[in-house]
């Protein structure tokens, strides 16, 4: 629909004298010069159209060029996620003050915002929890039943390796995931 430039009123074309009308105001324009620009509005809607689109694809491209290299790089080298593992086992206690403090330091403005998202996290992954909080448990009763099993049979370790095998199951707790 082409508008009037003064009154953004509807504009009527009259063909024989190749202008536009505009009925509110009553104010002539050329054809030619209404349709020069309602084509240069249009085309560059369509540009800002096509730049969403265009930077869109670029993130995904971006986005999937990381996620394959970071996969090629893990089967390049197996060892990454055990040196991650290894290094917090040793610095487990300095890595742990550090989110302490760090924690310690947060206004109450900022502990409320991180708790809001905690919320809106759980709520979001509900299913996914309660998923995970059901194989939790199960684990457990499977790890209790074997326990009562070896006990109930009667086994008599042969060496003491067995028996603090059993010791260390009884004792062990089940690790819970991220979901």
């Amino acid at each position: 629909m082409v508008k009037c430039p003064k009154c953004n009123y509807t504009l009527v074309l009259l063909e024989h004298r190749q202008k536009y009308k505009c009925a509110k105001c009553g104010r002539l324009f050329p054809q030619q010069e209404i349709d020069a620009r309602e084509f240069r509005e249009k085309n560059k809607l369509e540009r800002q159209k096509d730049r969403k689109q265009w930077l869109k694809e670029a993130r995904a491209n971006t986005n999937a060029k990381k996620a394959i290299s970071k996969i090629i790089g893990e089967i390049n080298n197996p060892k990454h996620r055990k040196t991650k593992e290894e290094y917090y086992e040793k610095n487990r206690e300095t890595i742990i003050n550090q989110k302490r403090s760090y924690r310690l330091s947060l206004s109450d403005q900022q502990k409320k915002e991180q708790n809001e998202k905690r919320k809106a996290r759980r709520y979001k992954n509900v299913e996914a929890t309660r998923l995970q909080g059901r194989i939790n448990y199960w684990k457990q009763r499977q790890r209790a039943l074997a326990v009562q099993f070896v006990e109930n049979e009667g086994y008599k370790a042969h060496n003491s390796s067995l028996g603090e095998l059993v010791a260390n199951i009884r004792a062990k707790p089940v690790k819970r995931g991220r979901v």
